[in-house]
């Protein structure tokens, strides 16, 4: 046998021994049936819960998981009263332990650390890895169900000149038959065996391989190949059994489609394909799938995952949490739409990405899907638990030119940015303030000149400074100014001055009284009454001991 027809006949052994139905386990079945006329219940047998998988005629499937105590139910009827389709049908109940809460915190935690968590399992009595599973079949016929009973009985053996031999007979040599044999109590003579080199014929057929050995060292394990089940309302099916174990690791039903399980001679595996043109290929009309089922028998949460295609996605379900599907690739993506490294990083249309994300020639976007949606990046460094003092950031590069910018947090917490690689060029505080190496500016397009700009230049100085100016006129020799709420709450009461100019002529103006509320101007005596402008500057609340100069290494980190 070549290696490549031995590893792929073991990812069929492996399909069939994770899908295919067994019989009760040794330790005995998992529950016992009361059936009805128009339901089955099955009681489990130990203090477990039970998960009832019953699939039928057409695309008929139901899944349901029973708590403990609870009897496992089968109904005759649909959830709309109507009697569910005639044929046949196949069970299969799997034994749920009954786990406390700390068992199962304690199975979490084991998950989380990449462990399989089998001495919490052994802890808890459960054996790791053994599931306790009981499958068979009952029909439905003319509006009842049918299951178990008495068992067909064997055929009488053939009166006159058709009877044979009554008494067993035994070769000490050879046997060698030059023609066709028929083994059966329906065999007749002259039987029309056709191309048939071997027939076995009668109601009950079964082939045991009963295996003698006596010695320890030797296996002695016993098989069957069966035909069909022998009771009332039993399944049409060929399977092969593993007696001293109890299971059934392998079962084709009548009516399995043409080349359900196909092996090419080169070791091909077709699933509905006589034609595999890859080592493991699977066809269907409408959505192949493969179904990943956590059942829950070694205690673990159930969960449930489909992995299928059709001509509009290739996807990602999660079957147990409303059949979402968290992922998926659409017909005609690009080549390395998302690439994953040996390293780690993961590129977007790049095969080569330098970064944990690297996404080449388009854009990233972080859109809200809805109004009450909050769109962010976050770039988080754990000091705890990286062991370092990493300042985390955002960096854009143009590789065509070398410019970079590269915002980040500062040792003090400050969010700053700096150009290719040099010292800080601004830096937002976590106090709210804003600073900057260069200008602080406004500009605009010049409205009289094509292609030209008007830049202004923020006015820059010792101190965090407020104003607010307007004009006004003497009436009488005076004028009182009401200051405007918004000045009056962001400015110090100490520190404020005002400048005066008068408009139209000269006047001797000075200021009579100032304060965050008022200002009131008066003429000299014998002054006349005129129009002025005023400047009332302030210094902003709570920024009365600005500091100009300071200590330290990076002022803007």
């Amino acid at each position: 046998m070549s290696p490549k027809f031995f590893n792929r006949v073991l990812v069929v052994a492996c399909c069939v021994a994770l899908a295919a139905a067994g019989s009760a386990a040794a330790q005995g079945p998992v529950a016992k049936a009361d059936v009805g006329s128009s339901s089955i219940d099955w009681q489990a047998t130990g203090n477990f819960s039970l998960q009832l998988t019953v699939s039928g005629p057409g695309d008929f499937y139901l899944q349901k998981t029973f708590g403990v105590g609870e009897a496992a139910s089968f109904s005759l009827f649909d959830k709309s009263g109507q009697v569910v389709p005639a044929g046949s049908y196949t069970f299969e109940l799997r034994a749920i332990p009954n786990l406390d809460q700390a068992t199962r915190d304690d199975l979490e935690a084991a998950r989380a650390a990449g462990k399989d968590g089998s001495a919490v399992l052994s802890k808890a009595g459960v054996t790791p890895g053994q599931a306790r599973v009981q499958s068979g079949s009952f029909a439905v016929r003319d509006g009842a169900i049918l299951m178990g009973g008495a068992e067909e009985a064997g055929a009488a053996k053939p009166a006159g000149g058709n009877q044979l031999a009554a008494k067993d007979v035994v070769y000490n040599d050879d046997l060698i038959v030059e023609g066709s044999a028929c083994i059966g109590f329906d065999c007749v003579n002259n039987e029309n065996f056709g191309f048939d080199t071997l027939r076995l014929k009668e109601n009950n057929l079964r082939i045991k391989f009963q295996d003698t050995s006596s010695s320890a060292s030797f296996p002695s394990n016993d098989w069957q190949l069966t035909a069909n089940d022998s009771s009332s309302g039993g399944l049409n099916y060929f399977s092969i059994d593993d007696i001293d174990g109890g299971k059934t690791p392998f079962k084709i039903e009548a009516g399995a489609r043409n080349n359900a399980l196909y092996v090419e001679a080169d070791g091909d595996i077709g699933i509905g394909t006589a034609n595999p043109a890859v080592d493991v290929e699977v066809e269907t009309g409408n959505t192949p799938t493969l179904r990943l089922n956590q059942d829950g028998s070694s205690g673990f949460t159930a969960q449930t995952w489909d992995v299928a295609g059709n001509e509009t996605n290739f996807f990602v379900r999660d079957v147990t949490n409303g059949s979402k599907l968290p992922f998926k690739i659409i017909p005609g993506a690009p080549t390395n739409s998302l690439y994953i490294s040996s390293s780690g990083n993961v590129g977007i249309g790049d095969s080569t990405p330098d970064d944990k994300l690297d996404v080449e020639n388009g854009v990233l976007r972080v859109e809200a899907s809805s109004s009450s949606g909050d769109p962010r990046f976050y770039a988080v460094t754990n000091q705890a638990e990286t062991g370092t003092s990493g300042q985390p950031g955002f960096k854009f590069e143009n590789t065509n030119s070398g410019q970079t910018w590269d915002f980040r947090i500062g040792g003090a917490g400050n969010l700053i940015l700096n150009s290719n690689g040099g010292g800080v060029e601004f830096t937002f505080g976590t106090n709210g303030d804003f600073s900057a190496t260069g200008t602080k500016s406004f500009t605009v397009m010049d409205p009289d000149a094509s292609g030209k700009q008007i830049y202004y230049a923020a006015l820059e100085g010792p101190e965090a400074g407020t104003y607010y100016r307007g004009t006004a006129e003497l009436v009488d020799g005076q004028a009182k100014i009401q200051l405007p709420d918004f000045f009056s709450k962001v400015t110090e009461t100490d520190g404020m001055t005002v400048q005066l100019t008068p408009v139209g002529g000269w006047g001797q103006l000075y200021v009579d009284k100032l304060t965050p509320d008022q200002l009131v101007v008066r003429v000299a005596h014998g002054g006349k009454d005129l129009k002025f402008h005023y400047l009332v500057q302030g210094i902003r609340t709570g920024y009365k001991d600005f500091q100009v100069e300071r200590s330290g290494g990076n002022a803007l980190q």
